[in-house]
């Protein structure tokens, strides 16, 4: 397929994602053909918001096999104002469509909080626990998921 055409797919697929229709963006980013990071990310953001958990966590790991091996996160949280640092923090949504040419740090931050999301859900406590260090302990909705996860054990 011609890139011009996997593209237009791609954007097909973030519109779908957009407004709710999972199964027609899965299968737009099914239909671009060799997968790339951004396709793996939204593709499994498809199946979290479907309830199928297991293959979002499937294609989150193949993403993750595509990031850079070291990527600068304080790159992002340095060129931030605090209070713009403080929202991302406490208020972002964790559900973000990944377009296709983002930066590979906030790539990784994204890949991450969702894979928080899915490894609570199908109770791999410790790789909460992982990524929230990895993230320097600062988003407030993974925290929530540890709380929830010690409440549970208790």
């Amino acid at each position: 397929m011609p890139e011009t055409g996997k593209k237009e797919l791609f954007s097909a697929g973030i519109t779908y994602m957009t407004n709710g229709e999972y199964a027609f963006a899965y299968f737009c980013f099914t239909q671009i053909g060799k997968a790339n990071l951004a396709v793996f990310y939204n593709k499994a953001l498809c199946c979290y918001h479907l309830s199928f958990f297991e293959e979002c966590r499937s294609l989150l790991l193949e993403a993750e096999r595509l990031l850079p091996p070291s990527v600068n996160q304080n790159y992002f949280q340095n060129n931030l104002p605090a209070n713009i640092l403080q929202w991302e923090y406490e208020n972002s949504p964790t559900s973000c469509p990944m377009p296709l040419e983002s930066p590979a740090n906030i790539a990784t931050i994204q890949l991450l909080r969702l894979k928080a999301e899915i490894s609570a859900k199908l109770l791999i406590y410790n790789e909460v626990q992982a990524i929230h260090a990895r993230l320097d302990n600062k988003y407030q909705h993974i925290e929530e998921l540890i709380k929830t996860q010690k409440h549970e054990i208790q």
